[in-house]
Parts: structure tokens; sequence; C-alpha cells
């Protein structure tokens, strides 16, 4: 009579667990690689756009500050004491929205309301670059 021998069902299972966890492993990996660069570059569009606006902003302010023609000549004035001038050439609806109720004296320096006068300026960059792409889409 012939015998035959049975594999015990563990030892087959556990081989098949083994090579199974390997392989989630090593789809895990490859995932984590073809993802990796779609969220770094995500992130690095975001700084790439707030540097093109702070440059922007840059631009604008140092143009009134040297600027010696035209409505603001605020190139003609002491440097320290032009915020006013730059800030009201910059932008004549945030320089009233925002120094409006109190100007500044000069040689007055206000740091809360030279951030928030900058933030206004970049939004109204952001709103004229998107009114000039719908504009140039029609």
């Amino acid at each position: 009579m012939v015998s035959l021998k049975i594999p015990s069902p563990k030892s087959p299972v556990k081989q098949y667990d083994k090579y199974t966890i390997y392989l989630v492993k090593l789809l895990f990996v490859l995932l984590l690689l073809l993802l990796l660069p779609k969220l770094v570059s995500t992130k690095g569009a975001a700084a790439k756009r707030r540097r093109r606006l702070d440059k922007q902003f840059r631009i604008l302010k140092r143009d009134c500050e040297e600027s010696t023609s035209g409505e603001y000549k605020c190139g003609t004035m002491i440097y320290e004491e032009n915020m006013s001038c730059v800030s009201a050439c910059v932008s004549q609806a945030c320089h009233e929205d925002i120094y409006a109720g109190n100007l500044l004296e000069d040689g007055e320096v206000d740091f809360h309301r030279a951030r928030v006068f900058e933030n206004c300026v970049k939004r109204e960059i952001r709103a004229e670059k998107r009114k000039g792409v719908t504009n140039a889409s029609r």
C-alpha cells in the first residue's frame, strides 16, 4: 500500500502570509515614491506664488520710494519721513482703508498697520491678476 504524505496546513499558509506581507510593503514603498513628488510640488507652488507676490509688492514700493515725478514725489522726501507718501502711492484705496482714521506722522512706523497694508495691496494685486486673466480669456 502506498501512503500519501499530506503536508500540514500551517506551513504553506505561513509562507504565503510571509510573501504577502513583503509584497504589501513593497507596494506601499512604491506608492510613497510615486506620490512624494506630487506632495512636494504642491507646497512649492504655493511658496512660489507667495514669493512672486512679495516681489511685486517690493517693486511697487521701491518705485514709489524713488519716484520724483507724477502725483506722488516720495523720492524727494527724507526716506524716514516718507512712509505715508509711499503707502498712498502704492495703493490709494488701501491707504485710505488702513490709515485714513489715524494718519502716520513723519517718521512714525506702525508695524501692525504696515503688515495689514501689505496684505491689502497683495489682495489687490491678486484681484488685478485674476481680472486680467478673466478678460484675456474672453
